[in-house]
């Protein structure tokens, strides 16, 4: 899967893709990362495939936290998450970052296949680290 990767900010389209989704918690993503890019529009990273699937993920001081990775219904379960979460990799590195973060209830199962390790809970999201290498 080798897609071109816009980088543009649509909250719009963010929100109808994470209803799409069928997460809930996934449109208070996207309106938890405009509230961060309003106050530090360089701290947030969006990367999209093509109309139907996202990832957002914001920089802080020692990991990059992926805020969501979505896609709509019809395109889950035939790579498209798996693909985003290598560009937020691919990202970590080339940003000099040792460690990647995120908490998910639905997609937990999903990045500890992905080799993150469950670190705690919090709010009744399991919380998840992948130390880089």
């Amino acid at each position: 899967m080798n897609k071109p990767m816009r980088e543009d900010w649509n909250e719009k389209e963010l929100k109808r893709i994470a209803k799409g989704s069928g997460v809930k918690q996934t449109v208070a993503d996207v309106s938890y990362a405009q509230f961060l890019r309003y106050h530090e529009p360089t701290k947030i990273i969006v990367r999209w495939f093509a109309r139907g699937a996202f990832l957002l993920c914001a920089r802080n001081k020692d990991s990059l936290r992926i805020i969501g990775i979505a896609c709509v219904k019809e395109w889950q379960h035939k790579g498209v998450g798996s693909y985003l979460l290598s560009e937020a990799i691919k990202i970590a590195r080339k940003e000099g970052y040792p460690l990647i973060t995120t908490r998910s209830k639905a997609g937990a199962d999903f990045y500890v296949r992905k080799g993150f390790d469950v670190t705690g809970m919090k709010g009744g999201d399991f919380l998840l680290e992948l130390k880089l290498n």
